[in-house]
């Protein structure tokens, strides 16, 4: 009776360690992007940028999304990252084609999808049961 409630308590603990260790990536994760986001378009918004700027500001955003995109594949649900990958690519786009109109709303998108995820991703009562 002993072995089998350390074992469980044992289970527990790592079940929250590991619960720990991927919500603070997830959460690094998402306000790193948030913020590399939010930086483009203040950009965007002052009118204070260059297209060539712009792009590579896109890419590099991309670029650090598909690197956190494999680590968090493994606990997230894929098409939750999709969908921010997906809005990232027709923001490059956006981007671009110089549509400056559609680049503000796929931005807020692409930050409302990150924050979804954030909140999803917490462990609480409401997301357990």
């Amino acid at each position: 009776m002993i072995k089998e409630l350390i074992i469980s308590f044992i289970i527990v603990i790592v079940i929250f360690i590991g619960n720990f260790i991927t919500e603070k990536y997830t959460n690094e994760s998402i306000m790193e992007t948030s913020s590399d986001l939010s930086n483009l378009k203040q950009k965007i918004e002052n009118k204070n940028y260059d297209k060539n700027i712009m792009e590579n500001d896109i890419d590099f955003i991309i670029k650090k999304w598909d690197e956190r995109y494999e680590k968090l594949a493994f606990y997230i649900e894929h098409n939750e990252l999709e969908k921010i990958k997906t809005e990232l690519v027709y923001l490059e786009g956006c981007i671009n084609n110089d549509d400056n109109s559609e680049c503000i709303p796929e931005i807020n998108k692409c930050i409302f999808i990150l924050e979804h995820i954030k909140d999803k991703s917490v462990f609480n009562l409401k997301n357990i049961f």
